[in-house]
């Protein structure tokens, strides 16, 4: 499954994770998950058709780290997603997926 492996690889590689989602109200089973497998992820509100809110979630990724590494997005599609990512070895995980 893609979640676990990725989610594997970026913990074993010290990645800070952030979950987004338009509707927080609907986060409750994702804090859960995040709870009960003791994952560092914090989660941002983002609404991908809405420029402010990308922007709102860019700046607070960065103003934290300093710098998005991947971004993966699943936003609106059922069974597929899109990577982002300047780094052969990490993008190579998800080609092999």
């Amino acid at each position: 499954m893609l979640v676990l492996k990725v989610r594997y690889y970026l913990q074993k590689n010290n990645y800070k994770v952030y979950a987004t989602m338009r509707n927080l109200d609907k986060a409750e089973s994702l804090k859960q998950r995040i709870a009960k497998d003791d994952l560092d992820i914090e989660i941002l509100p983002l609404d991908v058709t809405d420029t402010a809110s990308i922007q709102s979630a860019v700046d607070i990724i960065t103003q934290k780290d300093g710098k998005i590494d991947i971004l993966l997005n699943n936003a609106g599609a059922v069974g597929s997603f899109v990577v982002v990512c300047g780094d052969r070895e990490v993008a190579d995980i998800f080609i092999s997926i």
